[in-house]
Formats: structure tokens, sequence, C-alpha cells
């Protein structure tokens, strides 16, 4: 007679570490979110021959608080850690809008200079007052293309 405390039970298969199984018979995917140029850790998903790239945050915020509410709402961050996806530090509401980062010319050419010599990019976004992913796109190029050195 099968216990029916066994059905609540996930476990992880032996020789496949992201696959999970219930009780049941469900099968459960363990995905691996990756960090996005906007600072959102996301997952790639493949339905019906479909691929889609979604937020972790919003697959957490679903999962924990319903899909949301009205349309025009966003996942949020309480505490502003967008890679902090824990459902007690996720909502549904209005995203503000960000401040408009004031950099100058100068300021773009001294981050492309000092992180091609290898300065932490961490470090510089904390000194220009800027988030570290806007660091990396003017390093890499997809941010302030248009502006080349004299």
């Amino acid at each position: 007679m099968k216990d029916a405390s066994d059905t609540k039970i996930v476990k992880q298969h032996p020789t496949l570490p992201a696959v999970w199984v219930d009780g049941e018979g469900t099968v459960f995917l363990r995905l691996t979110a990756t960090p996005s140029i906007d600072d959102y850790h996301q997952v790639k998903l493949s339905y019906n021959e479909k691929v889609k790239m979604v937020r972790r945050s919003t697959l957490v915020c679903e999962a924990w608080h319903g899909v949301a509410p009205q349309a025009g709402l966003k996942v949020l961050h309480k505490n502003g850690n967008t890679v902090d996806d824990h459902p007690d530090n996720l909502e549904w509401g209005k995203r503000r809008a960000k401040p408009r980062l004031e950099i100058s010319k100068a300021d773009v050419i001294a981050i492309r200079r000092r992180r091609a010599a290898g300065e932490n990019g961490n470090a510089l976004a904390a000194e220009f007052g800027v988030s570290p992913s806007h660091v990396s796109g003017i390093h890499t190029g997809k941010l302030w293309s248009w502006m080349k050195e004299k």
C-alpha cells in the first residue's frame, strides 16, 4: 500500500542532477539562471517548440504571489537587489522611472581605459555612480558605442 506522505517527497535523480521526481511521478527540471545585461537573472524555457527567455524573478513571483493582478504591473525587488529573487523580496507594482545617469564623455573614456587596463568593474561602478552592468556595457561597446576617443 502506498503511503500518502510518499507523494509529497521530491527526490533528486541519481544520475541526472538537474532532474527531480515526486512520489506521484511528476518530473521537475532544475533550470540554471544566467545574468543578463540588465542585472536580472533569466532562464531559458522551451515549451511547445518555442524558446523564451524569462526573468527568474517573474517565475518566482508568479508561483508564490500569483500572476500580475492587473496589466502593466512588473515584478519589483523590495530591497532593490535584482538578483535577490526570494519570494519575500518580490511584489507586483509599477516600476519607477530610473534616474538618468549623469556620466560625462570624459567618464566614459576613463572607464574604457581603466577597465581595459584590468581595473575591477564593480569598483569603477561605485566610483562613477553607475551600475556594474553599465560599466560592462561601456567596456564591451554595447553602450556609448557612438562615442569615439579623440
